[in-house]
């Protein structure tokens, strides 16, 4: 009997591109595989596997759930990228001779785990950023002006404030907004609360979150300040700048390693 490892390692695809295929049909994940086998296989099935993520990434961009939306981005990139290098693996149905080839090719795409690893870049969580960039949060009441926010922004060199009441956040203010609805609009600061014109429909990050998926939330919400939240508390903000960073900072390290793996 076929077990859910060996009808992924059948089908050719990885764990996500199987699920988004269950997602997308509702079917469970073995029998989603068995699918992706024959999609396959077929003469067209790799674009019929592609559209079907783009309309997973679709739904999940209705229903305003950014962070499955990136999650699928990625995987879309890494199929598009990836599946003119695959071929169908086994002939065979046999579960013996499955398993014996299968071990084989995981041995051979495992062979060198040390660099596989050093292409994971993407990993370094908001919970690792903020530890490095610290967790101070400023913010402002939405009764106060726009003119005050604008004020503090400028003091403290920063693009962005969380709109607080009571501990609660409400939205967000930036310089953005400022620009688009008062400068361009021809209205005066000290006459409009930050309440007027703050947003409030936040793309919030999660501290498990990693710095890629953070990234193509940005870039999906058109973002350039995440607050992040645990649970309902506000425990920091990150910005694209700070993700950029990171991101340098870990190819940086990754140029490294691999230059220490190349010579030893």
């Amino acid at each position: 009997m076929l077990t859910l490892e060996d009808c992924i390692a059948l089908s050719e695809l990885s764990e996500e591109e199987i699920d988004a295929i269950a997602e997308h049909e509702h079917l469970p994940e073995i029998v989603a595989a068995e699918l992706g086998y024959y999609l396959f296989q077929s003469d067209n099935g790799r674009q019929t596997i592609r559209a079907i993520i783009r309309d997973d990434i679709a739904a999940a961009r209705i229903r305003g759930d950014f962070l499955h939306s990136a999650k699928l981005k990625l995987v879309l990139r890494h199929f598009v990228e990836h599946c003119h290098e695959r071929a169908p693996l086994f002939e065979t149905r046999d579960p013996a001779v499955i398993r014996r080839k299968r071990i084989n090719v995981q041995r051979a795409r495992g062979n060198d785990q040390s660099v596989r690893r050093l292409k994971e870049v993407d990993m370094t969580t908001v919970q690792q950023l903020l530890h490095a960039k610290g967790r101070t949060v400023w913010s402002i009441h939405p009764n106060s002006t726009v003119f005050d926010a604008v004020a503090k922004m400028a003091e403290k060199d920063i693009g962005a404030l969380v709109v607080m009441d009571n501990g609660r956040m409400l939205g967000m203010i930036t310089e953005r907004d400022y620009a688009r609805n008062v400068v361009l609009k021809g209205k005066t600061s000290p006459a409009m609360s930050v309440g007027d014109i703050m947003e409030t429909r936040v793309i919030v990050a999660r501290p498990h979150y990693t710095v890629a998926q953070c990234m193509a939330m940005m870039t999906e919400g058109r973002a350039r300040h995440l607050p992040v939240l645990d649970g309902d508390r506000v425990i920091g903000i990150i910005s694209i700048g700070d993700l950029v960073k990171s991101i340098i900072d870990e190819q940086e390290f990754m140029i490294e390693q691999l230059e220490h793996y190349i010579h030893s």
